[in-house]
């Protein structure tokens, strides 16, 4: 690997092929070559697309993110996290890629591609875990959400604290076949 770095692979090319071994290793943090990551994927234009919506959702995660915003502008895909209840830039991406990058949250959430004059929603379960997926049309194109649904986080009906007349009725509802 070494040989890898010194063949001119620059610091993002070189963590975008052996990130997870990096991680494992902690030769290095993820804060010190994000921007330079997200911009090297960038250039590479759609081509890049799946592996900088991976890299993005990978980000999130790492960051314990409850949310995921990429909010298209007049000249850029602004990408935001929303951490302990805030919302904080993540990095910027050029506008030109905001298409690409909505197409594939969209096809990631078995969305419909074409749609894009009205909101949608969708879920998608990975290897780092499950999410919903929002769309809204904007000026500047479509704005993409991603919940993330945390690990432990789900609550039974029970662990609520609903009393039992309301929990007896969500109950028969939500057992019913035909839907609410």
């Amino acid at each position: 690997m070494a040989d890898l770095w010194t063949e001119g692979l620059s610091c993002a090319e070189f963590y975008w092929e052996f990130g997870g071994f990096l991680l494992e290793c902690g030769w290095c943090r993820i804060e010190s070559m994000q921007d330079q990551a997200f911009e090297h994927l960038a250039r590479r234009g759609a081509a890049g697309v799946p592996v900088l919506v991976d890299a993005l959702l990978a980000r999130s995660r790492t960051r314990g993110a409850s949310d995921l915003h990429l909010e298209p502008t007049a000249t850029a895909l602004v990408a935001r996290l929303r951490v302990d209840g805030v919302l904080e830039n993540l990095t910027v991406l050029p506008g030109e890629l905001a298409p690409n990058v909505v197409a594939r949250c969209k096809v990631l959430s078995g969305l419909l591609t074409y749609k894009n004059d009205v909101p949608q929603e969708g879920g998608f379960r990975d290897a780092g875990g499950e999410g919903r997926v929002s769309t809204f049309p904007t000026v500047h194109g479509e704005k993409v959400v991603v919940r993330f649904f945390q690990p432990g986080q789900v609550l039974s009906l029970g662990q609520l604290q609903l009393s039992e007349v309301v929990l007896a009725g969500l109950t028969k509802a939500l057992s019913r076949r035909d839907g609410m």
